[in-house]
């Protein structure tokens, strides 16, 4: 009797897991009918005016996009609302990259950036939406500005300086916020300015790993990385334990900004990351972060970070190469 009760209790409380499961499922993939009308049922009159883009623009769009995901993810995007607004970032992040690629090319030649219509074209298309306010064309305004720094600096027409370094890190993700700026008017959501600081910091130690893993590759084609510049700056020497402490001033700057974040912005942060490292779905992580308390939250958070960046990076940064100044 006691093992037929046992039996019994063990069937409902499996029954109570998997139905609780195919909730959390089901309220991931639920469409977001509103924004899909947004998006896909408005009449927005004549495109034929809008940019063109070659198969390689769009590829090197949705490489950004994909890697945007655990920021989408921090501030509560779902599967299913990020399809329905995939066109608007994939049209919006394409054009970025045609100025970004123009740029690569112009460094390349050592040629001056012509500035582009890239504001007026980004706000044409978002307004067609009713995507465009004045958040969002700051963000715009600063790729253009990032746009003109980068020349700048890659140029040698301002010099080189710690502070620059720093700053160039923390401008070259002007589209990632640009596209969260979007996602959340796309939603009709409060712009969380504390996640969006958050994620300013962890779009900065991002371009740093994606500089160190590029880097060999950047100076064969001339192209903007931090590591050259820290080179440019110390020498060969001393450059990577300077960008080094660079990586380490962030992720402490960024666990002092975790402590003004919401809650929840932190539980998607942290579910997101740990989908991609261990490949539990982000439905599934998100109410385990989200009761545990803030301060092991922050713990596992930075945890993370230091594992992430500046262990597993740094143990297989590249060797410095003397580049001769031209």
């Amino acid at each position: 009797m006691i093992l037929y009760f046992g039996l019994v209790i063990l069937g409902l409380s499996l029954y109570t897991l998997l139905f609780y499961l195919f909730l959390l499922w089901r309220l991931a993939t639920a469409p977001n009918d509103k924004l899909h009308h947004r998006v896909f049922m408005q009449d927005l009159g004549d495109h034929s005016q809008l940019r063109q883009f070659s198969y390689y623009h769009i590829l090197k769009a949705l490489r950004s996009i994909k890697l945007t995901m655990p920021a989408f993810q921090g501030v509560g995007c779902r599967e299913e609302e990020f399809r329905s607004v995939l066109p608007i970032l994939l049209h919006t992040e394409s054009l970025i990259y045609v100025t970004d690629l123009d740029l690569e090319e112009s460094l390349r030649k050592s040629e001056a950036y012509a500035d582009p219509p890239l504001k007026k074209e980004i706000a044409r298309f978002l307004g067609d939406y009713g995507l465009y306010d004045d958040k969002i064309a700051g963000a715009v305004e600063d790729l253009r500005r990032y746009a003109a720094y980068e020349s700048q600096i890659m140029l040698n027409q301002i010099e080189i300086t710690d502070e620059r370094i720093r700053e160039l890190c923390f401008r070259r993700g002007c589209d990632i916020y640009l596209m969260l700026r979007i996602l959340c008017r796309a939603k009709n959501l409060p712009y969380p300015e504390d996640y969006l600081y958050l994620e300013q910091h962890l779009t900065a130690l991002g371009e740093i790993q994606d500089d160190l893993s590029s880097y060999q590759k950047d100076v064969q084609e001339n192209s903007v990385n931090v590591l050259r510049l820290c080179v440019r700056r110390h020498g060969t020497e001393k450059a990577l334990e300077k960008l080094r402490e660079l990586a380490t001033t962030i992720v402490d700057e960024s666990i002092r900004v975790m402590k003004n974040v919401d809650k929840r912005h932190l539980a998607n942060c942290a579910a997101a990351y740990f989908e991609i490292d261990w490949g539990i779905p982000f439905v599934l992580a998100r109410p385990l972060f989200a009761c545990w308390p803030r301060f092991i939250l922050v713990a596992f958070m930075k945890r993370y970070v230091m594992t992430v960046v500046m262990n597993t990076v740094f143990a297989n940064a590249p060797r410095p190469i003397e580049e001769e100044e031209e």
